[in-house]
């Protein structure tokens, strides 16, 4: 038999902790002494704490570890690992898209402050791009985006709701003005549609997560502050209007780097995407473009 402080020593588990194990019912002592009240341990609890610690490292919450142990059964705990496995492949993947979006952010960065705004801009055109489909958490915003109130309220309050609901960010966020006015909408004027890109687990049936199912777009990349955007913005208007393309859909903002990512105003990232048709692609008579599926 081993007492709670001999078990405690081998077993790296504190007193306290054992102590809470016990009330819980998760880990009860072979043994009670009445006198005293000392607990004392046989070689089962020995092994009972092994597999304890062994689903601690794997995120079991106490009630998880209870039932496997009353049921002594390989089964649950089997079936608990292979939950974990996937809990943690979708994390290393949310990972490797935010590592991702970072990585690129940063390549383009780099490669502005090593050319200067002319030349990046006159190597980086506006181009068509085919925004890939995904499934994004959305919030309407009212808050002005032309100032740091978008960043430090609305982005907290997604994130916010992201966490409630438990999901995982895989990519950069996007905005869709309310109104049909871009101008007013850069300038700060009027709501807009914040998305984030996300994974989530396939019981999560809240509203607030949409299809976008991809479009078509003329794109282009903006380097700096708020200053810049409407800038760039008629420069990708008239890029459109050079290359007879028509506008079908409101701008989609991504946020390549943010405040939250670097902090300084003349390193923020943005990509402009304009959803168009009339790239030549056609099909009897119709340009076939992919719709925004936001409810928009």
């Amino acid at each position: 038999m081993y007492s709670i402080g001999k078990l405690s020593k081998l077993t790296g588990l504190s007193i306290p902790t054992l102590r809470h194990y016990d009330q819980v019912g998760l880990l009860k002592p072979a043994y009670r002494n009445d006198a005293t009240g000392y607990r004392y341990y046989d070689e089962e609890q020995m092994l009972q704490v092994q597999l304890i610690k062994n689903m601690k490292m794997l995120g079991f919450s106490l009630e998880e570890m209870r039932m496997i142990l009353v049921k002594k059964d390989l089964s649950g705990f089997r079936e608990k690992v292979s939950e974990a496995k996937r809990k943690i492949e979708l994390q290393l993947q949310a990972v490797s898209d935010i590592d991702d979006y970072l990585s690129k952010g940063e390549y383009i960065l780099r490669q502005y402050q090593a050319a200067g705004s002319e030349c990046f801009y006159h190597s980086h055109p506006p181009e068509l791009r085919q925004l890939p489909a995904a499934d994004v958490l959305c919030m309407n915003m009212e808050e002005p985006f032309h100032d740091l109130a978008f960043f430090t309220q609305c982005c907290l309050k997604i994130q916010n709701l992201r966490d409630r609901l438990g999901l995982l960010q895989t990519g950069a966020l996007i905005l869709t003005p309310q109104t049909n006015d871009v101008r007013s909408f850069i300038r700060g004027y009027g709501g807009f549609l914040l998305c984030m890109p996300v994974q989530y687990k396939e019981n999560c049936c809240s509203k607030a997560i949409r299809r976008f199912n991809g479009v078509l777009a003329a794109s282009a990349l903006c380097v700096g502050g708020y200053e810049e955007l409407e800038r760039i913005y008629d420069r990708l208007r008239s890029w459109v209007r050079e290359n007879h393309l028509q506008p079908v859909g409101k701008l989609i903002l991504q946020c390549l780097l943010e405040p939250s990512d670097t902090m300084k105003p003349d390193q923020y990232i943005f990509r402009l995407n304009l959803p168009v048709a009339g790239d030549g692609r056609e099909t009897d008579g119709e340009t076939k473009v992919p719709v925004l599926d936001l409810g928009l």
